[in-house]
């Protein structure tokens, strides 16, 4: 398992606004993530940690009505510059 891959949520799954709510934690009980959901199931977007609680970075799902596979996705850095971005269909773009 890589350090981007959690197998356990912690508690049960909350709603507000319409988005679900639930944190990844690594086997020490540390947060390594926090993932928001629509009432579909599918993740919005995820705000990954390193076991210290620091912030990492962020990634933002956009989709298309009731599709299952982001129209777009784009990832954040720890200072929240846009250093990723994939539309649907197309090859990534890493950007500096």
């Amino acid at each position: 398992m890589n350090d981007m891959e959690h197998d356990e949520y912690s508690g049960s799954r909350v709603v507000v606004d319409g988005v679900a709510l639930h944190r990844v934690l690594d086997s020490k009980g540390s947060v390594v993530a926090e993932l928001k959901e629509d009432l579909k199931g599918r993740e919005c977007e995820r705000i990954d940690f390193d076991g210290e609680g620091r912030h990492l970075g962020k990634t933002v799902y956009e989709y298309d009505g009731d599709e299952t596979k982001p129209r777009l996705t784009l990832g954040y850095n720890e200072s929240g510059k846009l250093v990723f971005r994939q539309e649907r269909g197309k090859r990534p773009e890493i950007l500096d």
